[in-house]
């Protein structure tokens, strides 16, 4: 866990640097681009940045398919049907119940937050 935290954190880290390096980029090209459009009455459409678009994975594959594996393997194994999940009146696919929500917060380390509003 501390190591999918540590490349989400330098990939947060590398993404602001290069938006930093991107508006530098673009403001001294766009004032550059403003005096040669001035000069040649052209409109100039900036181009879209595809890496800022399409976003990269922060985890391979791999381990994708071995937490979805472990998950399966902690609902088939933990998770008791009808108290942590299943199916509500009116609906077709099993929903989480509060129990089971509980289990997984605790094995994944998330804390509860209850706010009590009157």
């Amino acid at each position: 866990m501390q190591r999918l935290k540590d490349k989400l954190e330098d990939k947060i880290n590398l993404d602001n640097q290069n938006q930093q390096e991107n508006i530098v980029n673009v403001a001294s090209s766009r004032v550059s681009d403003e005096v040669s459009r001035r000069e040649s009455n052209l409109i100039v459409l900036d181009k879209v940045n595809q890496d800022s678009v399409v976003p990269e994975f922060a985890i391979t594959m791999n381990d994708v398919r071995q937490r979805i594996v472990a998950l399966q393997k902690f609902i088939s194994e933990i998770m008791i049907p009808d108290t942590d999940y299943g199916i509500i009146p009116g609906c077709k696919k099993p929903s989480l119940y509060k129990s089971g929500a509980e289990k997984l917060c605790d094995v994944f380390g998330f804390s509860k937050h209850i706010e009590v509003s009157d």
